[in-house]
Order: C-alpha cells, then structure tokens, then sequence
C-alpha cells in the first residue's frame, strides 16, 4: 500500500543542483534539459565506446536515438515527476556522467519499481 501522502499527492521527481568537488575539479551535478540533447549524443556515444558494462554497444545508442529524438526526451523528462535525469557537467561544460531514474506508473502493482541508469566518461573514473 501506498503511503498516504504519496497516494493523494503522488510521487515527485525534484529539479536538481549541486556543485560537488571531486579529486581535481568541481562537476556542477544538475538536471538535463532539451538544450543538452547535442552533448548527450556525444555523451553517450563515446562512453558506450569505453566500457562494455552498459546497456549498448558501441554504435548501438546512434542507430536507436535520433537528435530529435533525444531532445524530445530530455525535454519531455525535465518537468516529469516520473523521470529524473541528472547530468555531471565539468566547468568547461564537457558533461562528465549521467544519471537517470524512471518510475513506473502504468500498473499500480507495479509503483515500487523504478529503473536506474548511470555512466561516467572513462577520463572521469575515480574522481569522487
């Protein structure tokens, strides 16, 4: 059973900004947005190029995720309360790592489940 705040007001996705100090520089940490579907293309391509422990393969996230349709993602995501993506962005404005969560709303027996996604950019490993 549902809580019975959660059940009258339902579950909330929150907007999201830190700045947070690794080992050699500070990652501003903030949600993503439609403006940042071009980095995101990058993003993704290259780190699906640097580890075999994500959900793609290499030149897999391309042929799946159009520009379009990524910025339609990210920009339906960012007022979502069922989405949250989270993006750790350098001060030079390189994005670092991504985190996205969703939460499932289609069954109600399903409302515990959520999915979670991470990835860091291998030059980026260890930093904090």
């Amino acid at each position: 059973m549902l809580s019975p705040k959660i059940e009258k007001e339902g579950f909330q996705m929150a907007r999201y900004q830190e700045r947070f100090q690794g080992k050699k520089q500070v990652f501003l940490i903030r949600n993503g947005e439609a403006a940042d579907a071009p980095a995101m293309m990058g993003y993704m391509s290259q780190v699906n190029r640097e580890t075999t422990f994500l959900s793609m393969e290499a030149g897999e996230f391309e042929k799946v995720f159009s520009l379009e349709k990524e910025t339609q993602l990210l920009a339906e995501w960012a007022p979502s309360q069922y989405h949250l993506s989270l993006l750790a962005q350098t001060e030079a404005g390189e994005i670092a790592a991504s985190c996205n969560c969703s939460y499932s709303t289609e069954k109600r027996r399903y409302r515990h489940r959520a999915s979670l996604g991470l990835s860091v950019r291998q030059d980026y490993w260890r930093q904090g």
